[in-house]
């Protein structure tokens, strides 16, 4: 359904090299969607069938000038302001089974991620054996 679409968009895509990234940070928050997990594309052809299932019909690129905000906020963009709470709740969880049925055969993570996540724990457990050296060499003194 996508498939001219993603080559676009895959081709436009910066992917974050992991590899080459410093830490200086003393807590580091991940985001799901795009940046743990290489589901975007999912979720976006999710959004469009979802759509569709329910008599809009839309335009990959008139989607991606749409796709921004809650999963609230997007039900309401698309279904009207007058959709009650319940409405929305129900909706959601719809497309997320759309999303959950595409996606689960194709989970995989983003390039690099393991790399990455190897290296932060090496520097974690660098970080707590300095400063356990440095307790037990004050406790001595």
């Amino acid at each position: 359904m996508l498939n001219e679409e993603r080559k676009k968009t895959k081709n436009n895509i910066k992917h974050t090299n992991f590899e080459k990234m410093r830490f200086n940070e003393k807590a580091i928050i991940f985001d799901m969607d795009g940046t743990l997990v290489d589901n975007i594309r999912y979720h976006e052809e999710s959004w469009l069938i979802f759509l569709k299932e329910h008599g809009i019909d839309m335009e990959p690129a008139n989607f991606a000038a749409q796709n921004h905000g809650t999963m609230d906020e997007m039900i309401i963009r698309f279904f009207g302001e007058d959709v009650s709470g319940d409405r929305v709740q129900e909706l959601g969880l719809k497309k997320e089974e759309t999303y959950q049925s595409l996606y689960q055969k194709h989970i995989r993570e983003v390039n690099g991620l393991t790399p990455f996540l190897q290296k932060l724990v090496k520097r974690i457990l660098r970080q707590a054996l300095r400063r356990w050296e440095f307790l037990q060499a004050s406790i001595l003194f």
